[in-house]
């Protein structure tokens, strides 16, 4: 940040003095009797975004699949990224990440590989607590799918689909029998028996 400043000195200022135009031009359309109130809560969502835009992408999306914590969510409910409520898990998803961008490409696809063998039900809850948090772990232990799962956790909780067909590229439905589960965007959208 200081090489930044060194070269940008205006970048600073500049920076600052667009916060408080976002937050007058918010505060000038609130009405005149509580034109300071909407003043600090404009101020304070540009301080909560400003916290998340500090977080990398990887990391916020490693919070929304591992941990079910959408950044976006978070911060429209005022919730920093420094929140004690929330560090440990960023901590979590940045030391997962590092670990995984250490190991060499190889170790790294085979990481992503279910363990094999004995096929030890203790095993695979280990290897899925690793890949998918404690919520996805529990509901493909018990062979549930749950709104927001990836494909790959689908087909670990159900096994390959019977059939496939896609609506838009947005927009797939996988059928198991009677059953079907919709994704849109690669995420679960609905499940339907």
């Amino acid at each position: 940040m200081e090489t930044l400043r060194a070269h940008r000195p205006w970048l600073g200022r500049a920076l600052l003095g667009g916060c408080f135009a976002i937050c007058f031009a918010t505060a000038a359309q609130a009405d005149g009797s509580n034109i300071l109130g909407a003043f600090l809560n404009a101020m304070g969502n540009a301080v909560v975004l400003s916290s998340w835009q500090k977080v990398d992408q990887q990391t916020q999306d490693c919070l929304a699949s591992q941990f079910n914590m959408n950044p976006s969510d978070l911060a429209q409910q005022g919730v920093l990224a420094t929140d004690p409520r929330v560090t440990p898990y960023i901590a979590q998803c940045q030391q997962m990440i590092q670990q995984a961008q250490s190991q060499p490409p190889e170790q790294q696809e085979a990481a992503l590989q279910q363990p094999e063998g004995s096929g030890d039900p203790a095993e695979r809850r280990a290897y899925l607590l690793g890949r998918f948090g404690k919520h996805d772990t529990d509901l493909i232990m018990q062979g549930q799918i749950g709104i927001g799962m990836r494909p790959e956790e689908v087909v670990l909780a159900w096994g390959d689909p019977a059939g496939k067909s896609a609506q838009s590229r947005a927009r797939e439905t996988w059928s198991y029998g009677t059953d079907s589960v919709v994704f849109v965007h690669g995420k679960v959208s609905a499940v339907t028996h």
